[in-house]
């Protein structure tokens, strides 16, 4: 709970006195992994997730760093079949946009980074009608995509009218 409502410090030493109490959890030390990564601190992450060697959720883990340290390639092969905004961030980054499209379609719920990234696939792609479309349902369910989105370069051939 400490990591998802933000406060990482407490995370933080919540994972390190979960690993003391059991050194061959890899969780705790994928967990380190993640906070480490927040942290910019790639060094100790990448040295906490070679600790979680085996753990499932591994992959994802891995395709953020690998997408930190710029290696998109290896980012799209650690999150492998993963159905998340990071895993089609890797693929758009990567021009595979008809892995990436099923990836974002594939997600459960969709949030405002995921239509973002849609309205994205749309531009690189040249399909002006799905940028529109996505760009207005980020805003809706996120007014500061209105702001990033007049500013990013993907969209400035398009006349984005948000406000």
């Amino acid at each position: 709970m400490q990591y998802r409502t933000g406060d990482y410090d407490a995370a933080m030493a919540s994972f390190k006195k979960a690993a003391r109490l059991n050194a061959s959890a890899p969780e705790a030390q994928m967990n380190q992994g993640l906070v480490a990564l927040l942290n910019n601190d790639l060094r100790s992450a990448s040295a906490s997730f070679g600790q979680a060697a085996g753990l499932e959720e591994l992959g994802s883990a891995l395709g953020l760093l690998y997408l930190e340290q710029g290696d998109v390639n290896a980012a799209v092969k650690a999150f492998g079949a993963d159905k998340s905004n990071n895993a089609a961030l890797a693929q758009i980054l990567a021009k595979d946009y008809a892995k990436a499209k099923t990836t974002l379609a594939g997600i459960m719920t969709p949030d405002a980074t995921t239509y973002y990234l849609m309205a994205v696939l749309g531009a690189r792609t040249g399909n002006e009608q799905m940028v529109r479309s996505n760009i207005r349902q980020a805003v809706k369910l996120n007014p500061d995509f209105a702001n990033r989105a007049a500013a990013d370069l993907e969209f400035a051939r398009y006349n984005l009218n948000l406000n």
